[in-house]
């Protein structure tokens, strides 16, 4: 044969899966695979909607929707992990403090370390993720805003009036982490502006004082800490959703509809190799599985006239989206339904969601496909 002659193999360049096999089906998938992908996905809605918000409002507004975000976090969270985590009621309160965000974050998936330097100040540094390629472009307003919607708040928590945070260094200046310390004044500080302060350039600790979270293996086990991962992107992600509404009304559901429809586009190849169904049965197992992995508990009821629906037992976030006010309550499920409809459309179904005795996500043949 001549080389002319010869046949070559044609090699496929479709990207879908860069560096690894595709997945194999939901059912072979260990904890772990369920964490990391749960997160990764609900992590993407998170960078989705900011952007939005920004492009949409501005950065002047999405600073302030921050503030009130990382506050509603603060008020959910703070203070019930605190037992969780295994934090001593007997730490002075800038231990306490450092000590959470050390390790909450730790857990959601965040280079955390803490130098405590006395019993009234003790650092948290938050690092720069391993191999970015930098802070994204609005990094510092972020962490303005954050550290007074949550960090400031810490000291009224723990009734301690007088602690402060300080803010000292910002990756997004080419500091080598993020972050600062929280100071115990010894006298209540009055103003809330005033529990929010800036050092910048002060000297950092030393290295050799700083110290990763560490965890009872008895109290967190694997398993635990990987559904803590999970949870972390989760609750963000819907808190996110939720918090956007209460700021900025109705006229933001669209960019959540974009923000959810972003991120399942983006997984779209990983959703459709869930199931080794065909059809609208492999379709509705995908979804089914994206909020199994998610923390919902569901189940598959497969109709006589061929569409299946994906019932839901327990919705980890109820309790988030009931704070909202009733008119808005619905949006952010519909902000999910929109973002997932055009993605269930690719694959050949369309969603109707219904929230009867139990909510319901009801999949059918798309008739357009």
């Amino acid at each position: 044969m001549t080389d002319a002659q010869q046949v070559h193999e044609l090699v496929v360049l479709d990207n879908d899966f860069v560096g690894s096999a595709p997945p194999e089906h939901y059912e072979g998938w260990s904890l772990a695979d369920k964490a990391y992908e749960a997160s990764a996905y609900w992590d993407a809605v998170n960078i989705n909607v900011d952007n939005l918000l920004i492009r949409r409002f501005g950065v002047a507004a999405w600073s302030g929707y921050i503030t009130e975000l990382y506050a509603s976090h603060q008020r959910q969270f703070f203070m019930p992990a605190q037992e969780k985590l295994g934090i001593p009621n007997s730490d002075p309160p800038a231990v306490r403090a450092a000590k959470y965000h050390l390790m909450s974050n730790a857990l959601g998936g965040i280079r955390t370390r803490i130098s405590v330097e006395s019993s009234s100040k003790a650092w948290i540094i938050y690092l720069p993720a391993t191999g970015a390629m930098g802070d994204q472009t609005f990094g510092e307003e972020h962490w303005l805003s954050i550290f007074p919607g949550w960090h400031a708040r810490n000291g009224m928590s723990l009734g301690a009036p007088g602690l402060v945070f300080v803010a000292t260094h910002m990756v997004s200046r080419g500091d080598p982490f993020t972050g600062g310390y929280f100071l115990d004044t010894g006298a209540p500080v009055e103003e809330p502006a005033d529990r929010y302060r800036q050092a910048w350039g002060e000297p950092a600790p030393p290295l050799a004082s700083r110290h990763c979270a560490e965890l009872s293996s008895h109290d967190w086990p694997e398993d635990r800490r990987l559904k803590a991962l999970r949870n972390f992107a989760v609750h963000w992600a819907w808190d996110r959703m939720a918090t956007a509404l209460e700021v900025f009304g109705a006229e933001v559901a669209a960019d959540l509809d974009i923000a959810v429809a972003q991120s399942t586009y983006s997984h779209l190849p990983i959703l459709a190799a869930l199931s080794d169904e065909q059809g609208v049965h492999g379709v509705a197992s995908s979804f089914a599985a994206l909020l199994d992995m998610s923390g919902w508990a569901v189940e598959e009821v497969v109709a006589d006239d061929g569409s299946v629906s994906v019932v839901v037992d327990r919705d980890p976030i109820a309790d988030r989206v009931s704070q909202l006010p009733e008119a808005l309550r619905s949006l952010p499920y519909q902000a999910v339904l929109h973002g997932w409809s055009g993605a269930a459309a690719e694959m050949g179904a369309k969603i109707v969601l219904s929230n009867g005795s139990k909510q319901t996500w009801k999949f059918e043949r798309d008739g357009a496909s």
